[in-house]
């Protein structure tokens, strides 16, 4: 995946990354996998995952909210 003024912007959003924006440089193990995108810069997560302790990671009612600025950017962009 390139770089784009996008990217960067979200990056510099995400300032609380638990991982170091590791997911920029390809690795995809450590994602929460997304069920669908709502509104803008939010993510419901699929709910057979672990939990994940993670300042983007909201619960909402029985599901998970991801509001990851470069989380979002990546499953909006590329479906990652």
């Amino acid at each position: 995946m390139k770089s784009d003024p996008l990217m960067l912007k979200a990056r510099e959003e995400a300032v609380d990354c638990p991982h170091n924006h590791i997911c920029l440089k390809g690795e995809q193990g450590h994602l929460c996998k997304v069920a669908s995108e709502h509104g803008d810069k939010v993510l419901f997560l699929q709910n057979d995952q672990p939990k994940k302790l993670c300042p983007y990671c909201h619960a909402f009612g029985d599901d998970d909210i991801c509001t990851c600025p470069v989380r979002y950017r990546l499953y909006s962009e590329y479906r990652i």
